[in-house]
């Protein structure tokens, strides 16, 4: 879900592209990037849709959360005590999610959840949640705020928050470093409160087991996975003539609609016209032409006819 379009925004100085850092190393918005929903379909209800799977009939599977395994969920923007707002419009409650979150747990939608939330006062929006293997974190305790980090002077504002930019810091630290710790405990543990501003608040009882045994790539992870077959296809020794061109003998179908043949026998003439239907005489068509010519200019001397 993407509520903004800043990637078009006629104020965005780099047309189609969105970062990070004022490196501007790394395009977020690049060919492989794929939003379901975006401007106005970003709203309270069908945020709630996506995650317990309440769809209109025909819903592309593009636009569904269709998974009974390990699923995240990462919210950023301005929130408040117990709330997300959505457009500057509407808000999103505590109460809301715990609901959500719940109905998720009956379906069997998930495994185990993370959420992950980077607003102000984050930490108040998994206070109702008691769905079990549910483990969250906010950047902020309640009552107080989230900051923004990185300001780009080119693009005018700040490109990242604070506690996004250390999550993201701490992800690209393990690369290259199989030793490192790479559990959900450790993520937290990293956080620093003097860095972002505020304190991290996260919810691990609900869980049932200890963060400190969970992979980070549990959740902020993906993993591609590829069958190869050997097997063999055959291929017609003819497919291809020395000239690189179609056989003819494979492909004659193909050749006869590039150039079709044309009949000129009685057949064919009789065939040429819907349903089958013999060509006409031109004779007898003329004759039929006079005739009505005739009807008509007699129609145009009667007495009623000159009246009009």
């Amino acid at each position: 879900m993407l509520a903004d379009q800043m990637p078009c925004n006629a104020r965005n100085c780099f047309p189609g592209k969105v970062f990070d850092s004022n490196t501007h190393t790394t395009n977020l918005y690049g060919d492989d990037v794929e939003v379901d929903y975006r401007g106005a379909e970003v709203t309270v209800a069908n945020f709630i849709k996506v995650l317990t799977g309440r769809h209109e009939p025909g819903t592309p599977a593009s636009r569904r959360l269709d998974s009974d395994e390990d699923s995240n969920v990462f919210m950023t923007g301005h929130g408040g005590d117990g709330f997300l707002k959505f457009q500057d419009a509407e808000e999103l409650s505590s109460h809301d999610i715990a609901q959500a979150v719940q109905e998720m747990h009956v379906k069997g939608r998930y495994n185990e959840l993370f959420y992950m939330v980077d607003t102000c006062q984050a930490g108040s929006l998994a206070t109702q949640l008691y769905s079990p293997n549910v483990v969250t974190i906010g950047s902020a305790r309640t009552g107080e705020n989230s900051y923004a980090y990185h300001t780009d002077f080119e693009v005018g504002l700040s490109l990242i928050d604070r506690f996004t930019y250390a999550t993201l810091d701490y992800m690209q630290s393990m690369q290259g470093h199989k030793d490192k710790p790479t559990t959900l405990g450790h993520l937290f543990d990293s956080y620093d409160p003097q860095m972002l501003y505020s304190n991290p608040d996260s919810r691990t009882e609900l869980l049932g087991r200890s963060i400190y045994e969970i992979p980070i790539t549990d959740f902020l992870g993906s993993v591609l996975q590829i069958q190869l077959s050997r097997d063999e296809y055959p291929q017609p020794n003819d497919a291809f003539t020395t000239t690189g061109k179609h056989a003819t003998t494979l492909y004659a179908h193909l050749y006869r609609l590039e150039r079709p043949t044309v009949r000129t026998d009685d057949a064919a003439a009789s065939m040429s016209s819907p349903q089958g239907i013999p060509k006409a005489d031109p004779v007898e068509v003329a004759a039929c032409v006079a005739g009505l010519g005739v009807v008509l200019y007699a129609i145009t001397k009667l007495p009623f006819a000159q009246s009009i």
